[in-house]
């Protein structure tokens, strides 16, 4: 059997200097620094340059292909950052993997994307276009393991892997009538047209305008299911790992969910059901711990945070031990060692991911 890559997982840029010494001592260096932080990736990508001995990058995208979308501002130059930054891992010659995550489930789904809401709607509910247009949307659980499971797969080296399991591919209009037939009601409708909503996304201020318009992309133009994955560019990752279910399974209304057992061929848009329930609104009772986000600041503020970062690295030492210079969170409003973390909805689902990925790369 072969020998598992070493992995490090990178959640802020913290110092050069550090980051160097840590990534001469792994194979491979995942980035899942939030939007706040993308530019500082140039950073990590200079370590990996000077270090010399990086496998794999995968960069922080883990959402839609960033250069196949229809996004206006300003989305269009989140997307158009990572999209150059790509291209200077591709000059700089650095072996790669882009991970298209596409929507994660459990940002989109619990309030259906509804604005300002915290819990699904039960009266009516406001459909962004004409709410045909299909889009994926994937478990944070599956798309650790999927990421995972990429590291030492050949297959994957300088492609892009979409996690895109066609059970996964629903349009809004559906995803409202398993709402509507889990809580026995059917909603009043409130179509917004297209013309519309770019007008909201031009007059809304900061951070609302960026969530309608990457809303808009998904939503209305589809843009996680609109192309075909040609061999040249990319693989799919339920094709490519049969043995990983998606979170479709029966326990998924117990708010439990499957956890990578085997193929469910007989299932249906349970991701969506399993989402809904994790909002504590539908049949099953929230998780104790994922009550609030305050656990995710705790858990990567912590010494044992910093053990999955960096123990495969043999660099658990006083230098790195209950340092935050490495990872630094972006999950709540507290303020640690001079960094000001910034309430940002979306890094919601991206900070839970990275937590979960801590998890997966120690189980797989």
């Amino acid at each position: 059997m072969a020998q598992k890559s070493k992995i490090l997982i990178i959640g802020g840029t913290g110092y050069i200097g550090n980051l160097v010494k840590a990534i001469k001592e792994v194979d491979v260096v995942i980035s899942t620094v939030g939007h706040q932080q993308l530019n500082d990736q140039t950073k990590i990508l200079d370590a990996i340059k000077e270090a010399g001995s990086v496998r794999k990058f995968y960069p922080s995208e883990f959402g839609i292909d960033v250069d196949r979308h229809h996004a206006v501002e300003p989305a269009k130059s989140t997307f158009g950052g990572k999209s150059q930054f790509r291209r200077a891992i591709e000059a700089a010659g650095i072996p790669h993997t882009y991970l298209v995550s596409n929507a994660f489930a459990g940002y989109f789904l619990p309030t259906l994307v509804q604005p300002g809401a915290t819990a699904p709607p039960r009266n009516k509910v406001v459909i962004l276009g004409d709410g045909n247009a299909n889009a994926v949307f994937n478990e944070e659980h599956d798309i650790g393991t999927f990421t995972i499971k990429s590291v030492d797969d050949p297959r994957t080296l300088n492609k892009i892997v979409y996690i895109r399991p066609s059970k996964n591919a629903v349009s809004f209009n559906e995803i409202v009538a398993i709402w509507e037939k889990k809580i026995g009601k059917t909603l009043e409708k409130e179509y917004v047209p297209e013309e519309q909503l770019l007008k909201q996304i031009q007059e809304s201020p900061i951070p609302g305008n960026v969530i309608l318009s990457i809303n808009h992309a998904i939503l209305v133009k589809g843009d996680t299911t609109n192309f075909e994955i040609e061999p040249s560019f990319g693989v799919e990752a339920s094709e490519l790992y049969l043995q990983i279910i998606c979170d479709r399974g029966n326990e998924a209304e117990m708010g439990v969910g499957n956890r990578g057992v085997e193929v469910d061929t007989a299932g249906s848009n349970r991701v969506v059901e399993t989402a809904m329930a994790f909002s504590g609104r539908g049949k099953a009772p929230i998780p104790p711990e994922w009550r609030n986000d305050d656990w995710i600041d705790d858990m990567l503020s912590s010494d044992r945070a910093m053990s999955y970062l960096v123990e495969d690295s043999g660099l658990m030492n006083a230098e790195y031990s209950g340092s935050k210079s490495i990872e630094q969170s972006y999950c709540t409003s507290k303020s640690t060692q001079g960094h000001s973390s910034v309430v940002d909805p979306l890094q919601s689902g991206l900070c839970r991911f990275r937590s979960v990925l801590f998890v997966r790369k120690k189980s797989i």
